[in-house]
């Protein structure tokens, strides 16, 4: 009741208070019910609590509309039970079934409520017009008819009114998307309650020969009401996917029922992949803005000298000259390694950006720790593995990272810090590992260092995107990397490949 707005809440109290009185009303001819009363009334109350146990849910919007058999017993009942007996064991059983269903207390009193109100006025029509009724007689069955629209009139209207009221939208606009399929759904109800009465009245026996097409008719209906829901909810899938299209608005996700169908499967597939393209646009944005950023520093320098020498025209000196192009020329390099390294991540998405081929591994190890010594001055340690390994990997990529590694040990650490490089056995992987002793990483910051262009807490020779480098050769062959911090101590950095 708490979710419900001022009109609604006095709607739903009004329909449960009135209901109620009209209940009591009507319980006050139970004493004088006969053993045949009794037992339609069990009938009744068991029927309804069966149909409400098995409805056909409709959404509209944030509310939920039912459809079920519930109408067509009541048919039966209206030409064949008194008015008391119906009304009462149509309330036992809508109370007892969706009790059963978890129904909210204030839900369950406005549907008992709105029940009673409306098969109490269909009674009453019936009492006036044709108070002996004969299901046998066709004329009967057009004065249950008119009670029953009635009562129809009284369902469809009280219920989309108190869903526009919570939706804060006209009555018009609820009823209008449903109103043909609730008409059918009536008419069919309405049918099948006449051929019920028919049967009951002229062979009782017969009745369970019309449930094999009522189950059928069932079935079909579920369907066609499913497949009409998947299709508004593709529709509102479809509509949404253009506004994101056309505005690119990334952040915006497509509505799902969060239903275990194919249709919310396909929208959190959808929205799965909205994900990942709003990351990898964001990455794009984020990359591009640091890339300007690093390129602008040399760029700069290089004018700034530039113009330095333009200015001193022929006064510029051989000396000047020298050491202009030196460092004209380092500037140039840092933007050529720059440049190589932004090709190398881009390539690192195609198939083609790893070769494979049988590694020894161990051997590997070895090549890496000669080509590395001059980086770490006799302080690298290389463990190999207890026996010859080999593993499907690519040679000059794995060297490239495993040199990153080391690299980024030598630029963080003190001149005399030993660095270990090794290989473990992991049960599908390889993993190699360069362990240091330079403080370790900044907690928290584990992953943003192999993010482009982190340098941590050194400024050294590099680009910047040593790391993401790294990151992006161990994904290319089906593994990944990472680090293993000691904050104030040191940390191990490790690639691991698939064995």
């Amino acid at each position: 009741m708490g979710q419900l707005s001022g009109g609604a809440r006095r709607l739903v109290l009004a329909t449960a208070g009135i209901g109620s009185v009209w209940l009591a009303g009507w319980t006050t001819a139970i004493p004088a019910w006969t053993t045949g009363d009794v037992t339609v009334w069990f009938a009744l109350a068991a029927g309804t609590a069966i149909a409400e146990l098995f409805p056909i849910s409709l959404p509209h919007g944030d509310e939920t509309e039912n459809f079920g058999l519930s109408d067509a017993l009541w048919m039966t009942g209206l030409l064949l039970a008194p008015g008391d007996v119906l009304v009462v064991g149509v309330a036992a059983g809508a109370i007892i079934g969706q009790a059963f269903r978890r129904v909210a207390l204030h839900k369950l009193a406005f549907n008992v409520g709105q029940y009673v109100i409306g098969l109490s006025i269909a009674a009453s029509i019936v009492s006036i017009l044709a108070p002996t009724l004969n299901a046998l007689d066709p004329r009967s069955w057009l004065v249950a008819l008119a009670a029953m629209t009635v009562y129809f009139l009284i369902n469809t209207g009280s219920v989309a009114l108190v869903i526009s009221l919570v939706r804060s939208e006209p009555l018009t606009a609820v009823l209008a998307p449903s109103l043909s399929l609730d008409l059918l759904h009536w008419l069919g109800n309405m049918a099948l309650g006449i051929l019920g009465a028919v049967v009951l009245t002229v062979q009782p026996i017969a009745l369970p020969a019309i449930l094999a097409p009522l189950g059928i008719s069932y079935i079909a209906y579920r369907g066609w009401v499913e497949a009409r829901r998947e299709r508004d909810e593709m529709q509102a899938i479809a509509a949404t996917a253009d506004e994101i299209s056309e505005q690119g608005h990334l952040q915006r996700r497509l509505p799902s029922s969060g239903r275990a169908d194919e249709v919310s499967r396909l929208a959190h597939t959808l929205n799965a992949m909205l994900d990942r393209l709003e990351r990898s646009y964001e990455r794009e944005r984020q990359f591009l803005s640091e890339t300007s950023h690093e390129l602008r520093t040399p760029i700069t320098l290089c004018r700034g000298h530039l113009e330095l020498l333009e200015a001193m025209g022929p006064a510029v000196s051989p000396e000047n000259f020298r050491d202009t192009s030196r460092i004209l020329l380092d500037e140039l390099d840092r933007m050529g390694r720059l440049v190589g390294d932004m090709s190398l991540l881009a390539q690192a998405e195609h198939p083609a950006f790893v070769r494979l081929e049988s590694v020894e591994l161990d051997r590997l190890l070895v090549e890496v720790g000669e080509k590395a010594e001059p980086l770490l001055d006799g302080r690298l340690e290389v463990r190999g593995y207890a026996s010859e390994v080999t593993a499907p990997a690519d040679r000059q990529r794995l060297t490239q990272a495993l040199i990153n590694l080391l690299l980024n040990a030598a630029v963080h650490t003190a001149k005399d810090s030993p660095v270990t490089l090794q290989l473990r056995a992991e049960p599908a992987f390889w993993r190699f590992e360069v362990s240091d002793l330079g403080g370790g990483v900044q907690p928290g910051e584990e992953e943003a260092v192999f993010e482009p262009f982190r340098r941590g807490h050194a400024l050294g020779p590099g680009t910047g995107l040593g790391l993401a480098i790294v990151r992006a050769i161990g994904r290319a062959h089906g593994g990944a990397a990472g680090v293993d911090n000691r904050p104030g101590i040191g940390a191990m950095f490790w690639i691991r490949i698939p064995r």
